[in-house]
């Protein structure tokens, strides 16, 4: 049982955060190609390719943190023992950050390339030292601390961008500079909300002991969403190695601009985790079937904004307007990646399915592997792109197979309509671009009439919520 109350003021806070983190993203997203080479511009996205894999180098150790400590009250956390895993955490990002400077200094010669793996080995310190207690908030479900950390760092990432143009510095090196400081902000505020185990005296007697159990729980789940990263991850390093930095550049800011919904759309899973710890088994099969035609209905409606972004895209950035058919095949990733990531993959993190959340991405990276060299083997750009959509597809396909096995319920009928609009949204683009809008408007309004008791039901929830219900009125 859950204080419904609360789960939507945190969720107004979390949303407000991202929103404004969606805003932030959406200028850089925009701002950056264009006043960016296409060479520098192609850097850039590599220097934020491999910033998404620095997370993984924790080995687990953090996710542990965050599966085990899940539901908590902050003020029951035994903080001398968090403050020595604190301490053993930023000896060892240390020396994973200094580990690939040295080498990226041996191995390359210098240039942009250099500059992106040195910004990079900072990135390992900075980004994993403030998961720590990013996680440690989420999990206790201190969102509004959680979110004004989001702000604060990126309030001074698009400062620092803005100041760097007015005093007209156009150079990829000044705009990692930005980037690195941000990280270095959003660190020390989360720090502060954490102050409680900063300031805590180590206590280093089960030190080995909390390590490894972290490391145990966490490691799979470490694995599982490297395995979903690398998916779509194979076909981009194809795509550098393969087809150069500008192509490379170009596609992935269409996948950026996927990424722009879907990262505000995820904000919703970490207010739900903790929601659902505190469900039993009954509560969280009844509370998916009320919560999965909404969050599908609401990606559907939100896909619609391609129709706008299309034309905009292509005026604002002329020098990437080649690349903006690709938009069109990468989008429905937000349909696809937006309910895995804020419904399905929370669901089995809070059913403690680790090992099936393993599964279905180590499929999903096999998929990836498989597609990545057929589109190499063919030596089509355009096949390595629609690849990232079917990758997409096949995790959400898996994540869903397996949550019915978890649950013991009939959950078929969720994806065949989001694969469908998927499939609607590419080939009417493709092939009658003229009237794909009105096609994709027409069956997104037939399956939200379709579905309208469902939705109904979860309006009516929505509302008992705002008088003050509980979730045990479901």
């Amino acid at each position: 049982m859950f204080d419904v109350r609360q789960a939507l003021r945190s969720g107004a806070y979390a949303t407000m955060a991202n929103a404004f983190s969606l805003g932030v993203s959406a200028v850089l997203v925009l701002l950056l190609p264009r006043v960016l080479g296409l060479e520098d511009y192609g850097y850039w996205q590599i220097y934020v390719f491999y910033v998404s894999f620095v997370g993984f180098l924790h080995l687990g150790w953090i996710d542990g943190i965050y599966l085990r400590l899940g539901g908590a009250e902050y003020e029951s956390l035994e903080f001398a023992r968090l403050k020595a895993q604190l301490l053993a955490l930023i000896g060892c990002q240390m020396v994973m950050g200094a580990l690939l400077a040295g080498s990226s200094l041996v191995i390359l010669d210098g240039g942009s390339r250099l500059e992106v793996f040195l910004a990079t080995s900072l990135a390992v310190v900075l980004v994993n030292c403030r998961m720590f207690f990013s996680f440690v908030l989420q999990c206790t479900y201190r969102i509004p601390e959680f979110s004004a950390s989001l702000l604060i760092e990126r309030g001074v990432q698009v400062a620092a961008v803005v100041a760097l143009l007015a005093v007209g510095r156009r150079d990829l090196e000044s705009f990692l500079l930005a980037d690195v400081l941000s990280k270095a902000v959003g660190l020390a505020i989360s720090a502060v909300f954490c102050r409680q185990v900063v300031t805590a005296r180590s206590d280093w007697r089960y030190a080995r002991t909390d390590i490894w159990e972290h490391l145990r729980a966490g490691a799979p789940l470490m694995v599982s969403n490297l395995c979903a990263l690398l998916g779509i991850g194979v076909l981009r390093f194809a795509i550098e190695i393969h087809w150069g930095v500008v192509a490379f550049g170009q596609v992935s800011l269409m996948l950026s601009l996927c990424y722009l919904f879907i990262g505000f759309a995820s904000s919703l899973g970490s207010v739900l985790f903790p929601i659902l710890r505190r469900m039993s088994e009954t509560e969280l099969v009844r509370s998916y079937s009320l919560l999965r035609p909404l969050i599908d209905s609401a990606t559907l409606v939100l896909a619609l904004s391609y129709f706008v972004a299309k034309p905009l895209v292509a005026l604002w950035l002329p020098a990437f307007a080649d690349s903006v058919r690709y938009l069109a095949v990468l989008f429905p990733i937000v349909l696809f990646d937006g309910t895995t990531t804020v419904l399905l993959m929370t669901y089995l993190k809070s059913l403690r399915k680790e090992w099936g959340l393993l599964l279905v991405n180590v499929v999903t990276l096999a998929a990836g592997l498989i597609l990545t060299g057929v589109a190499v083997w063919t030596g089509s750009l355009d096949l390595a792109v629609l690849s990232m959509a079917v990758v997409s597809a096949i995790r959400s396909l898996m994540a869903t197979i397996m949550l019915r096995i978890s649950v013991q319920r009939s959950v078929w009928s969720d994806w065949p309509p989001q694969a469908a609009a998927g499939a609607l949204l590419v080939g009417s683009e493709w092939v009658v671009p003229s009237v794909a809008p009105w096609a994709f408007a027409v069956f997104v309004a037939g399956l939200v009439v379709l579905r309208r008791e469902a939705l109904s039901s979860g309006f009516a929830l929505l509302r008992g919520a705002v008088s003050g219900r509980r979730a045990s009125q479901l």
